[in-house]
């Protein structure tokens, strides 16, 4: 036979699914580490993470239909908040969603170009040259299929992705390259007629791998 019900148990029911209903996120934080629900909430977080909760968004897409930048996740962003820019992602998980990572740079008053130093997937470029639409970088890769490594220059091309912010993707740098791009790289910048407007200098430690640039090695 069934318990009565009365209206002390059914207060005493409905505080505990309240209770339970409000452990529900903290139960969400220790098992996925992000319970944010819509992309929007984790852009949210991604900026309070980083101390860039003013920088709007300049640029946002699904990486899906960018495959040269599918390791950055499931979306990524171009944000702005003063002389700063910055490049984010987010990634998910079935039903949530949460911050992925996330570089910041400013552009430096003695080069035209400048770049993040913490990614061997892509380089994120900053131009404070409005004439620059084209930006280049060429680096040290291991081409040799088998045995002994055979280094030669890799070039990779981009036009701006959105005002002044180019994102370039480099192949298997993390595999090929015996060093980073930033100390083994040379950024080119170009204008709307293709003409060349910034070259950085030749890396001198390219001579190690016998790389030969302009007639030297």
């Amino acid at each position: 036979m069934a318990k009565p019900t009365t209206p002390a148990l059914r207060r005493r029911r409905t505080l505990r699914n309240l209770v339970l209903l409000l452990l529900c996120p903290l139960a969400l934080t220790v098992l996925w580490q992000f319970p944010y629900f819509t992309s929007d909430q984790a852009l949210w977080a991604l900026k309070k993470e980083n101390f860039f909760e003013s920088g709007r968004v300049l640029f946002r897409a699904e990486a899906a239909e960018w495959p040269d930048y599918d390791s950055l996740g499931d979306e990524f962003v171009v944000l702005r908040s003063g002389d700063w820019y910055a490049l984010g992602s987010l990634v998910r998980n079935n039903l949530f969603w949460g911050p992925y990572v996330f570089w910041s740079i400013r552009p430096e008053p003695d080069r035209a170009l400048a770049c993040t130093q913490n990614s061997n997937d892509f380089l994120f470029v900053v131009s404070s040259d409005p004439e620059i639409v084209t930006v280049e970088v060429e680096y040290l890769s291991d081409i040799a299929e088998q045995g002994e490594p055979v280094y030669a220059l890799r070039t990779v091309r981009r036009e701006a992705l959105v005002e002044n912010c180019f994102l370039l993707p480099l192949e298997e740098l993390h595999q090929t390259s015996p060093l980073s791009v930033y100390s083994g790289g040379r950024l080119r910048g170009y204008d709307a007629e293709g003409n060349l407007v910034y070259q950085e200098p030749v890396p001198g430690i390219w001579a190690r791998y016998g790389v030969e640039i302009d007639g030297m090695r």
